[in-house]
């Protein structure tokens, strides 16, 4: 009898204690994924909700995915869409993401929408697409170096830098003076560099070309330090850039993607009543700002490119102020080679 009990509690123990004392805690939840249809997360089929892990991947069908983050940001990956998410930042292999409030990785370049911020990020070949919705979005090389800033409205195609090229970077903007120190601010991506060698002169226009030197900050903060290798005068008036202010307060992305969809559609009206009535149509429906569409020929490993081919935007004025809509029209190409 005793021997009898004892192989009953043996086997328990093998079976079920013993098993799990290998198994280990589970890993912690960094979020909830929702979706209205069929997904894959970690190569599982799931549908409805599912809470999501530190590092897990996720893949899309016809449906989007939506994420909430226990940290606060959210994230939507697009239909036919693949990538991981991870407690600070998600990484796109595949198709398209909208994050608000949080970062993203595509193609090795890092693209931060942190706050109030948020920003659609697309995936097409080796360029990446990076268009602000709301607040400043500031996009970085894998090396850290800060290679685009956006507004609300402005889109920038990036080609991502090749492995191996020399760190060179080509920005077109007006020169300016800051503690003796000479700077220029680039006309499509807004990073401002400071350039050291050119014989500058303050107010001047320039095209400027040169070798980033990597790991240099300046005082007050510039991610880029340029040794000028070449200086081309440009005419034209200089452009001036509005600052967006930055919170702490996170973007509800359900807004963003109702600001996008009007701003989709008063678009559409632009095409057939001008571009008055699509601001007007904007307007009604509290669309985001789309905006003008660049592109940055990122072919060395800085990518802040400035040979414009010209710059599309259209604005319609509305009664809640000037709304800027999504062009249709081929995007402008920007080359440093």
């Amino acid at each position: 009898m005793i021997k009898k009990t004892f192989r009953i509690f043996r086997n328990l123990f093998l079976a079920t204690v013993l098993p799990a004392l290998f198994a280990g805690t589970p890993p912690a939840a960094i979020g909830v994924v929702i979706s209205d249809g069929k997904f894959q997360m970690n190569d599982a089929p799931s549908t409805g909700s599912a809470s999501v892990a530190d590092g897990s991947s996720v893949l899309t069908g016809t449906t989007s995915v939506s994420i909430r983050l226990s940290g606060g940001g959210r994230a939507i990956f697009g239909v036919d869409s693949r990538g991981a998410v991870f407690t600070d930042h998600l990484v796109l292999d595949q198709g398209s993401a909208r994050i608000a409030g949080y970062s993203a990785t595509a193609n090795t370049l890092r693209i931060r929408a942190v706050g109030n911020a948020s920003a659609n990020v697309l995936l097409m070949g080796k360029v990446v697409q990076v268009r602000a919705l709301t607040g400043n979005v500031h996009v970085f090389s894998a090396a850290g170096v800060n290679v685009a800033n956006l507004v609300p409205g402005l889109a920038l195609n990036i080609l991502t830098p090749k492995p191996g090229l020399a760190t060179s970077s080509s920005l077109t903007g007006c020169v300016s003076q800051s503690e003796g120190r000479y700077e220029v601010t680039d006309e499509t991506s807004r990073v401002t560099a400071e350039l050291r060698g050119g014989n500058l002169s303050p107010g001047e226009r320039i095209r400027v070309a040169g070798a980033a030197l990597p790991g240099l900050k300046t005082p007050d903060g510039l991610s880029q330090v340029l040794k000028v290798a070449k200086v081309t005068r440009l005419s034209g008036a200089c452009k001036v850039f509005q600052a967006v202010a930055d919170t702490d307060q996170v973007a509800p992305i359900g807004a963003v993607i109702a600001g996008e969809a009007a701003a989709g559609a008063a678009a559409a009206g632009a095409t057939a009543a001008g571009a008055t009535a699509a601001g007007a149509a904007a307007a009604g429906a509290g669309a985001a700002t789309v905006g003008a569409v660049a592109t940055v020929g990122a072919a060395t490993a800085i990518g802040t490119a400035s040979m414009v081919a010209g710059v599309t935007a259209v604005a319609a004025a509305a009664t809640a102020g000037a709304v800027a809509v999504y062009s249709a029209a081929a995007p402008a190409t920007l080359s440093n080679q």
